[in-house]
């Protein structure tokens, strides 16, 4: 324990002053009486001039081969991007491999992937798809209703809205949406909604 440890003067000094503060005001007692009679800390050895701040080994060179060799972003040794997730999800995006693309999203955890899947539905058209996979991403979600609020397509903005969508409504809020004015904004966050999805009459 505490009371019986070999410290010097300093640390039982502290101690009891800790000690007091939590009024364990035995310990005090001890703790004062042991550091009168305890030795000061031994003073520390002097350090030779610029031995602490001695300079850090130069970073290794590579010669051009090892250079041209290392294809790997950033150069981190050993690493090969071309096996990655999202190195696979450009290449099938790009293929507008669509079947492929699916099945990476299926098992792959990686956002990524899921929005590259979702600019893949979306070019094809397919925006019933791209609103169901954003059930399940919430980057795909955001990016959904920057598209909506881009197109001005206030209906579907607001029947997400009456579904509990956080940025449908944070784009009603804040965000520019194309053909809605200051008035009418003012208007839906002033009186609100009807559960059919039309403005409220101000009350």
């Amino acid at each position: 324990m505490l009371l019986g440890a070999d410290l010097d003067r300093k640390q039982l000094a502290d101690l009891a002053g800790s000690a007091g503060r939590r009024l364990l005001l035995r310990e005090e007692a001890i703790f004062e009486r042991r550091s009168s009679e305890a030795p000061h800390a031994p003073t520390p050895a002097p350090v030779a001039a610029g031995a602490a701040f001695a300079s850090p080994a130069p970073p290794t060179q590579l010669s051009p081969e090892e250079k041209s060799a290392d294809t790997s972003p950033g150069g981190i040794e050993g690493f090969d991007y071309t096996k990655t997730d999202r190195y696979q999800a450009d290449q099938l995006l790009d293929a507008d491999d669509l079947e492929g693309l699916e099945r990476l999203a299926l098992w792959s955890g990686d956002k990524y992937v899921r929005m590259s899947l979702a600019l893949l539905y979306e070019r094809r058209g397919d925006r019933q798809a791209v609103r169901e996979l954003a059930t399940f991403s919430r980057r795909t979600g955001r990016h959904l209703v920057e598209r909506l609020a881009e197109e001005g397509n206030l209906a579907e903005l607001i029947r997400m809205i009456l579904c509990g969508d956080g940025f449908a409504l944070r784009a009603i809020r804040n965000w520019d949406v194309a053909g809605l004015d200051n008035d009418l904004r003012n208007r839906i966050l002033t009186n609100g909604l009807t559960p059919d999805g039309r403005i409220a009459d101000a009350s």
